[in-house]
């Protein structure tokens, strides 16, 4: 009778592990099948609703735990606002909140700074989502190299 229980609580415990890493959202490897952005080639177009953003990190290679400057370049879209928002999160995991403000410096070209921490599991993956104050614009995964 024990090694029939013990038979049923391994396979259990096969059946939870199989269920959390195909259920739970942001278990599986995240960017599979999805369009990264080579950020560290240059900067990445996204388009949506008529607009195209423009996203680029400098200084290149973009690394974690060092200062970084955000461009977006927005095209289309009017009238441009005066400030954009940059969050930046780490496809299932919990990193903080990270939110970078950028500023319009000339036509529609707007500009800030970010600091993108290192992940203690490792992982390169982030995904950096444009926001104007009428709500999200366009996101892009990308991953930074390692320090």
């Amino acid at each position: 009778m024990d090694g029939a229980l013990a038979l049923r609580r391994a396979v259990g415990s096969i059946l939870l592990a199989v269920l959390f890493v195909f259920a739970v959202p942001g278990t599986a490897p995240a960017g599979e099948g999805e369009n990264l952005c080579p950020v560290n080639e240059g900067p990445c177009v996204a388009e949506a609703g008529g607009i195209h953003v423009t996203f680029d990190l400098a200084p290149k290679p973009v690394r974690t735990m060092k200062p970084l400057t955000v461009r977006v370049r927005l095209e289309g879209a009017t009238p441009l606002p005066e400030t954009l928002s940059v969050s930046f999160e780490m496809p299932g995991m919990v990193m903080g909140e990270n939110v970078s403000v950028l500023r319009r410096v000339r036509g529609n070209l707007f500009e800030g700074e970010a600091f993108i921490v290192r992940c203690p599991s490792g992982d390169t993956l982030w995904k950096a989502t444009v926001r104007s104050e009428k709500g999200p614009l366009a996101e892009f995964l990308f991953h930074v190299d390692k320090p």
